[in-house]
């Protein structure tokens, strides 16, 4: 038995010993392309195209040999799809496309984007073109070349139809994800993009959501960093000069109860009684989130000001002038925070993940992002303590 490992361990590493002398191969001819004729010039290309060929037969026959022999396990296999797809990058020096994100506002901010920002310094000067939605670009600033938004290809109830029917944590490409990467490609005119899809990232971190993967592991895999101003601020002008921006809205951690509701209205009644109240609530509805009412003297709303393809940046940016905010933990909690605004949220039932709560605050101690408070409906009154 050791002497078949013995033999296949020597047989990879001869498999790899080849790879690496046809790398180093490869970056000589590269040096010397710009010094020949325009015919010798095609046929080193001609060459370079077979060596990368090569280069990238042999990678795969390795990994495949690894997983076979029981040296690599499954989390090393995902590190390997990332690479694959970074290589193909610089490889081939076509532009990349993220996404579509059509998930979570949380994963979104959490996972997604310091995914890319970790992976960004890699592409160098290759252009990375991001698609998501709501008008959010402001938060991938410093990461994306360009950005695409979904509602400029389909309407929000198409959207909310179609992710529907496909899972929101986008494990695979789905249908409708191949239709917009195939639009928003013929839309910028890129040719055969490299795919950068979500599915990459949800695979590679699935072991730490089953608490199979220790929370420091992330810092190999995330670079997170706080949210840049936009560069113009499209925030409603008529807003009061000193609030605290609001969203509820009922969830699985905050369903509709009488209970939940009379929270709402007790909170909102306590903030406006002391500063304005800035509600966030949208007009439509594009995921399973129904959005929680509440009125009174002192509250305001901007919903006249949203519409699908701004959504999110209006409410980034009036989070970013709002003294605080509060609201239902979830996803949208840790935007404020990013922004730099203190936050202070609330849920019912227990029943999320707490990895990523645990990631949330990790990552905002860090960052020395603003306070981040969660606190159970039973706890209401403690939001007075924190000037909310």
């Amino acid at each position: 038995m050791l002497a078949r490992i013995q033999s296949r361990l020597e047989r990879l590493a001869a498999v790899e010993e080849a790879a690496s002398r046809h790398a180093s191969e490869l970056r000589q001819l590269g040096e010397r392309v710009d010094r020949l004729s325009q015919r010798e010039t095609a046929q080193l290309r001609k060459a370079m195209h077979e060596l990368r060929r090569a280069v990238l037969r042999q990678s795969h026959m390795t990994t495949h040999a690894l997983r076979r022999a029981g040296f690599l396990d499954e989390q090393s296999l995902q590190e390997h799809a990332v690479e694959r797809v970074v290589n193909r990058a610089q490889r081939t020096g076509r532009a990349v496309i993220a996404g579509p994100w059509t998930g979570e506002i949380g994963f979104e901010l959490l996972y997604w984007i310091p995914f890319l920002r970790k992976l960004r310094s890699r592409l160098r000067d290759i252009p990375l073109v991001v698609m998501s939605r709501g008008g959010n670009e402001a938060w991938y600033a410093g990461v994306a070349s360009r950005y695409v938004d979904v509602f400029a290809l389909v309407n929000p109830a198409e959207f909310r139809t179609e992710t529907d029917l496909e899972t929101r944590k986008q494990r695979s490409i789905g249908r409708f994800d191949r239709r917009l990467l195939r639009d928003a490609s013929r839309a910028l005119g890129l040719g055969r993009a490299v795919v950068l899809h979500p599915s990459l990232m949800y695979n590679l971190l699935y072991p730490y959501w089953k608490d199979q993967l220790p929370v420091r592991m992330l810092e190999e895999y995330l670079e997170p960093a706080l949210l840049l101003p936009a560069a113009q601020d499209p925030a409603p002008t008529e807003l009061p000069g000193d609030y605290v921006a609001a969203r509820f809205y009922f969830s699985q951690c905050f369903p509709d109860t009488a209970s939940n509701r009379g929270l709402i209205a007790d909170v909102i009644r306590r903030v406006s009684a002391q500063v304005p109240v800035v509600l966030l609530n949208t007009p439509f509805a594009v995921d399973e989130h129904v959005d929680a009412t509440a009125g009174g003297s002192g509250v305001y709303s901007i919903a006249s000001h949203l519409t699908p393809t701004n959504n999110l940046a209006v409410q980034t940016a009036v989070i970013r002038r709002a003294r605080g905010f509060t609201g239902t933990y979830g996803g949208f909690s840790y935007l404020a925070p990013l922004c730099g605004v203190p936050s202070v949220t609330f849920y019912s039932e227990a029943n999320f993940f707490e990895q990523h709560l645990e990631c949330a605050r990790r990552t905002f101690g860090r960052l020395g992002a603003a306070p981040f408070l969660v606190l159970h409906e039973r706890e209401r009154a403690l939001a007075a303590a924190y000037s909310l």
